[in-house]
């Protein structure tokens, strides 16, 4: 009997990402050394208080899967605060754009660690998703 057994080289993020990516990133418009990326399917929770007329707070938990651009990155000194909007291009054309500083846009990143790979991953909450396969070039406006 000849048993065949398989090993997979596949990382974490290969294995759990649900559709790899190909994007050029920038960060106004210079180039972005990305060395991961790719969109997976997480859950999100939320939390939504509200206070009915008697003064009474009443307390929602919501919770849904959404799909998030995952990339690791290199960038001195750049963390999530410090980007305010994303571009998607195709070509040199404008085809979307998505601010960050609304707080509904859920965005998780890692530390910023100076000279080392960090992390970011972005809610593509209202992204129309069609639209990724025309996109080539993803570029983050820094914030002033």
């Amino acid at each position: 009997m000849i048993t065949t057994l398989a090993v997979s080289a596949e990382t974490i993020f290969e294995s759990l990402r649900d559709a790899p990516t190909d994007f050029e990133f920038t960060v106004n418009d210079s180039p972005l050394a990305v060395s991961e990326q790719g969109i997976t399917q997480r859950a999100v929770t939320k939390e939504v208080n509200y206070k009915n007329s008697e003064g009474v707070v009443f307390v929602n938990h919501l919770a849904y899967r959404s799909y998030h651009l995952a990339v690791a990155y290199e960038w001195k000194f750049m963390g999530q605060q410090d980007f305010a909007a994303i571009e998607f291009y195709q070509d040199d054309e404008l085809i979307h754009e998505m601010t960050l500083t609304d707080e509904s846009r859920q965005m998780a990143s890692s530390e910023t660690r100076r000279y080392k790979q960090n992390f970011l991953a972005i809610n593509l909450q209202g992204v129309p998703l069609a639209m990724l396969d025309s996109v080539d070039r993803i570029n983050f406006i820094k914030a002033k």
